[in-house]
């Protein structure tokens, strides 16, 4: 009778003990500190966002911004960093354009016009515009209409950025600023607001006098041109407009053409001095590309291995 006491008390004691163990094992969860786990997404990325970045690698470690100012452009880690947290994938979503559309829109024509002599209707392609502006004032929206290209859009100005991401357009959509070293950087910018278009690294010197506006300076993320293209897994793009008002040739001169092949660019000169005009033309020879063809605001690059028509080869 004794015998039969005891396991009774042993067995009411071990299910006490199971219990106590269960209640610390809940305990030490949820007091355990939120640095304990890495999150495969950010926590400051919401879950709608989240769910746009579903073309993540498993694997893929998110890293803290201050962690990735020591990287170089061409670092993996960075480069899945930029895909994570600022690279929006292009959408499915129909076209919404809340203002007109406009066949020539961007640089009054001139710029659609010459790439348009360049690529035919029918063939398929990838842009990058640097500038993206709201999406619809843009040197790339005729690409994805007409002849249905995609591309990356990467625009700074957050203001500007929502408003290009209600267009839909399908392209891949960065909220970064391109960098002039090698190296991501936070830097400073200033927008006008009587034309957002036009941003400006520092405290904007550079905008037009005769233009009257207020400004609005804020802090943005700022990655190489190489880095930013990467993060969409293309190594060759038909066609990049580069408009950062007064910094292409220091965006330009350290952008690895060995790595990503570009067949066009065209880039906006009317903010440099005559020194880095003749720079970007000598790095341009230097890496295949023809003489430039000199538009109004602009320097066309063309690679010497994409055909040309008679018209489209001259020079200046």
């Amino acid at each position: 009778m004794s015998g039969k006491a005891n396991n009774g008390k042993a067995q009411k004691i071990c299910v006490l003990v199971g219990f106590i163990v269960l209640i610390l094992i809940v305990l030490y969860i949820i007091l355990l500190p939120a640095e304990k786990f890495t999150p495969l997404i950010p926590s400051s990325i919401n879950q709608t966002s989240s769910k746009s970045h579903y073309w993540l690698d498993s694997e893929v470690t998110i890293l803290d911004t201050e962690d990735t100012l020591n990287y170089n452009q061409k670092d993996s880690r960075l480069i899945n960093y930029i895909k994570a947290r600022h690279l929006t994938p292009p959408s499915k979503l129909p076209y919404n354009f809340t203002g007109k559309y406009s066949q020539s829109a961007g640089e009054d024509g001139e710029i659609t016009g010459a790439v348009r002599t360049i690529f035919k209707t029918g063939t398929s392609g990838f842009f990058v515009e640097c500038g993206g502006f709201d999406g619809i004032y843009s040197n790339t929206l005729f690409l994805e209409r007409e002849y249905g290209w995609s591309g990356l859009l990467i625009e700074c100005n957050p203001v500007m950025v929502a408003e290009l991401r209600k267009t839909h357009r399908k392209a891949f959509v960065a909220d970064v600023c391109v960098s002039v070293t090698e190296n991501p950087a936070m830097i400073n910018i200033t927008s006008m607001d009587a034309w957002p278009a036009s941003s400006s690294v520092g405290k904007g010197d550079v905008f037009p006098k005769n233009k009257p506006s207020t400004f609005t300076r804020f802090e943005v993320s700022a990655f190489p041109l190489y880095s930013v293209i990467a993060a969409t897994g293309v190594t060759v793009v038909d066609f990049i407009t580069l408009d950062v008002q007064s910094v292409e040739w220091e965006v330009i001169k350290n952008f690895p053409f060995q790595v990503i092949f570009v067949k066009v660019w065209i880039i906006e000169v009317v903010l440099l001095n005559a020194e880095d005009k003749e720079r970007m033309k000598s790095l341009m020879q230097q890496n295949g590309y023809r003489d430039c063809l000199e538009l109004s605001y602009d320097y066309l690059f063309v690679h010497k291995s994409v055909p040309l028509d008679n018209d489209t080869n001259k020079t200046k």
